[in-house]
C-alpha cells in the first residue's frame, strides 16, 4: 500500500471502519448471552436481548466456579486453562428499561454496594462497578506447602471503595514515604565538614533512616530548608471533570517552572514537590495537598508573593484581596506555549497555603489521607461522582527532586504462610466468599495479623493462634 497516496488511504479508513462495526456486532451476540445467564449460541434480535426464563442447567452448579459456569456454558472444550484473574459479570446497565441488572450472586451484595455499582454501570463504568460488587462477595483458597489452607478476599482496588480506599492510601503512603523520605534527608543536608548531624548521615546512611539533619529548626531561628505542608486552590465554579484536575496539575507544574526562574531555588535538585489531587467532601472544590522540601519560599503576610504567583499562573479573573494588590514583584514570569490552554470553565485562583509540618511523615499524611477519609465518611452516589470524576486520572504527582528518585530500593518480602512460614502455592478459582466461611477457612491477612501479635506480645501462658 502506498501511504502517500490519499486515495488509498482513505479507503484503507472506510475499510478499518467497516471491520470495527462487524467486530463490535460480534461481541455483542457473543457477551450478551452470558450476561442474561444463556449459551453463546443462543440466537438472539441485535436491537434487545430475549427475555427468557432460565433453566436449571443455566445456574451454577455444587462446587462450580463461576469461570467454569462461564466455560459451561459458552460450550468451552473440557481442561481449557481458566483466567484466575477473570470476574464475571455481575452487573449491567439496561439503556432500554433504564434499570440496573443484578445477577443472583450480586443481590447478596450489601445496599451501599449495589447502589454504588448501579451508578457506576449507569455511568458507562462497567469494568469497575463489577469489580465494586465482587469485592467482599467473592473469594479464593490458598494452601501453603505444609498443608495449612486459608481464605483470601477479591479486591476492586477501586480508589473510593470503603474496604480498598483506606487500604491503597495506607499502601501508597508507605510506598512513597519510604522513597521520598531519602530524597527528603538529602536535601536537609548542609554539607558542613564540621556538621555532627549531616556528618553521622552522610557517614551511616542505612542506621539513620528515620532521622532528617536540622529539622525541626529551634525556636525563633529561619531555617535554610523546610518541610512545609502545601494546597493549591483554585475557585469553585460548581464543576467537576478529569480535564479540570488535569489543568489544575499543569498549573502546578508551571508553578514549579516559575519559583526555578525567580531564582527562589537553585534548580530542580535543590527541591521536592509532592501533591495530590482532591475535591472537597460534598462539593466541587478542585484542589490539591501536597508536601514541600527545599529553600525556604516568601509568603509574607502583606505582599504573599506565592500566591500572587499563583494568581498568575491560574488565570485568576476575579479581583484580588488588598493585602495582594502591592505583590507585583511576580508578574510576568510565567511563559506559556501558544494560547492559553485553559479550559472554559476553569477561573483559576489565588490561595495558596504553606505552613511548616513538625517532620516529613505528616506532611506526607496530610497529602495523601483525604482519599480514605471520604470513602469513609461519603454516600455511595458520591463515591460513585468521585470514581468518574477521576477516572483514568492520576492523583498523585512528584516534581523536581522527587520525580523518579534515585534511592536505595528495600528488599522485597515474598508473601508466606502465617503459621509455618513456607511458599504460598497458587490460589484457586474465585468463588463465593460465603463458601469457604461456612468450611470455617481463617482469613489470611487476619490470621497473619494475629500472629504478628502473639509473636510481639508472647508470653508464657499464652499459647499461638
Amino acid at each position: 500500500m502506498d501511504w502517500k497516496n490519499p486515495a488509498e488511504v482513505l479507503d484503507w479508513e472506510s475499510a478499518r471502519a467497516t471491520r470495527k462495526k462487524t467486530l463490535e456486532a460480534v461481541w455483542k451476540q457473543r457477551w450478551y448471552p452470558l450476561l442474561y445467564g444463556l449459551p453463546s449460541d443462543a440466537r438472539m434480535p441485535q436491537d434487545r436481548p430475549p427475555v427468557v426464563s432460565l433453566g436449571v442447567d443455566h445456574h451454577q452448579m455444587a462446587g462450580e466456579s463461576f469461570q467454569g459456569r462461564l466455560q459451561r456454558l459458552d460450550h468451552a472444550p473440557p481442561g481449557t486453562p481458566e483466567n484466575d484473574n477473570y470476574i464475571p459479570r455481575m452487573v449491567a446497565w439496561d439503556p432500554d428499561r433504564e434499570e440496573v441488572i443484578f445477577s443472583p450472586a450480586a443481590k447478596r451484595a450489601t445496599r451501599d454496594k449495589k447502589i454504588k455499582a448501579g451508578c457506576l454501570a449507569q455511568d458507562g463504568l462497567g469494568a469497575k462497578a463489577n469489580r465494586e460488587l465482587a469485592c467482599g462477595l467473592l473469594g479464593g483458597e490458598v494452601v501453603c506447602t505444609s498443608g495449612h489452607h486459608f481464605r483470601i478476599g477479591y479486591e476492586c482496588g477501586n480508589r473510593y471503595c470503603v474496604t480498598c480506599g483506606p487500604k491503597g492510601a495506607r499502601k501508597l503512603f508507605a510506598q512513597k514515604h519510604e522513597s521520598l523520605f531519602q530524597v527528603a534527608q538529602r536535601l536537609l543536608l548542609c554539607w558542613d565538614l564540621n556538621c555532627k548531624q549531616c556528618y553521622r548521615i552522610r557517614k551511616e546512611p542505612g542506621e539513620h533512616k528515620t532521622e532528617l539533619p536540622h529539622w525541626p529548626p529551634m525556636p525563633g531561628e529561619k531555617p535554610r530548608m523546610v518541610i512545609a505542608k502545601i494546597d493549591f486552590t483554585v475557585k469553585n465554579t460548581g464543576q467537576a471533570a478529569p480535564e479540570l484536575i488535569r489543568e489544575l496539575n499543569r498549573c502546578i507544574r508551571r508553578f514549579c517552572r516559575a519559583i526555578e526562574r525567580l531564582g527562589w531555588v537553585e534548580n530542580r535538585q535543590s527541591y521536592g514537590l509532592a501533591t495530590c489531587d482532591e475535591l472537597g467532601g460534598g462539593n466541587t472544590n478542585i484542589h490539591a495537598h501536597g508536601v514541600y522540601v527545599g529553600p525556604w519560599l516568601p509568603q509574607d503576610k502583606n505582599k504573599l508573593q506565592l500566591s500572587n504567583l499563583w494568581a498568575e499562573i491560574t488565570g485568576y479573573d476575579g479581583l484580588l484581596p488588598r493585602s495582594m494588590s502591592g505583590g507585583k514583584a511576580c508578574r510576568g514570569t510565567v511563559r506559556r506555549r501558544g494560547r492559553d490552554s485553559r479550559t472554559a470553565h476553569f477561573r483559576g485562583g489565588f490561595i495558596l497555603s504553606i505552613k511548616p509540618a513538625k517532620d516529613f511523615a505528616e506532611a506526607l499524611y496530610h497529602a495523601i489521607k483525604y482519599p480514605a477519609k471520604f470513602a469513609e465518611l461519603a454516600a455511595p452516589e458520591r463515591l460513585a461522582d468521585l470514581e468518574l470524576i477521576f477516572h483514568r486520572v492520576r492523583r498523585f504527582h512528584c516534581f523536581a527532586a522527587f520525580y523518579n528518585p534515585q534511592v536505595e530500593k528495600s528488599e522485597v518480602i515474598c508473601r508466606s504462610c502465617p503459621s509455618c512460614g513456607s511458599k504460598l502455592l497458587d490460589r484457586g478459582p474465585w468463588r463465593l466468599l460465603s463458601s469457604a466461611v461456612l468450611r470455617s477457612l481463617k482469613d489470611l491477612d487476619a490470621f497473619a495479623l494475629e500472629m504478628n501479635r502473639y509473636k510481639a506480645l508472647k508470653t508464657p501462658d499464652r499459647g499461638p493462634p
